[in-house]
């Protein structure tokens, strides 16, 4: 979770701070690549069934049309492959143009052992060691709240810098001290959380 929300609020801050119309289509244009490939790949299984379509496949491509004509675009004109990431920069580049770089390691790359099933991963959250090697375990293990504050302190971040984008009628003004008060109770539930694993480290 920690992954998809890193990637969404640096995609946001990414678009707020180096927004244009040409940015704006390359973001699109890469949405849509994984579309693309869905309807090349069904179209060459109408072509090698005959020409006969599946009544699925009728919906699907019809799915697939409709949100390329909604976002200004035509299926035939998408490519597949091109381009290859978009703000011609990939994930950690964004990241870094909007002063993310820092969390990126912990909140997108530390996430990969979890959703790639990584060796990190298993020794963690799953075995346990004895002297003749390792063990399943099945027993919950707590998550650490560290990456989900620091999730929490970018998206304060964001927020701020999009109502400042939109100029938000004076009612949004108000949000301001809201986020700001946000953004000081998270940065505190951080400090006393690492003193507290300071302390009890220090006892044990």
């Amino acid at each position: 979770m920690a992954r998809l929300a890193f990637e969404t609020l640096v995609n946001l801050a990414y678009l707020i701070e180096r927004g244009s119309p040409e940015l704006f289509e390359q973001y699109i244009r890469y949405s849509l690549r994984q579309e693309k490939r869905l309807h090349d790949r069904i179209m060459a299984n109408i072509e090698a069934r005959g020409g006969i379509r599946l009544p699925i496949e009728d919906r699907m491509l019809a799915s697939i049309s409709a949100a390329a004509t909604r976002s200004g675009l035509s299926i035939d004109d998408l490519s597949r492959d091109v381009p290859k990431s978009w703000g011609e920069r990939n994930l950690y580049r964004r990241a870094e143009a909007v002063g993310f770089e820092m969390m990126y390691l912990a909140a997108f790359g530390g996430g990969s052992h979890s959703v790639h099933g990584n060796w990190m991963d298993l020794l963690e959250y799953h075995l346990e060691e004895d002297d003749d090697g390792f063990l399943p375990s099945l027993e919950w293990h707590r998550p650490r709240p560290q990456i989900g504050l620091a999730i929490a302190q970018m998206a304060t971040d964001v927020v701020t810098r999009f109502f400042r984008l939109v100029e938000a009628v004076k009612e949004v003004e108000a949000l301001d001290d809201r986020l700001d008060n946000l953004a000081e109770r998270i940065r505190r539930a951080n400090v006393s959380h690492e003193q507290f694993v300071t302390n009890r480290m220090t006892v044990a």
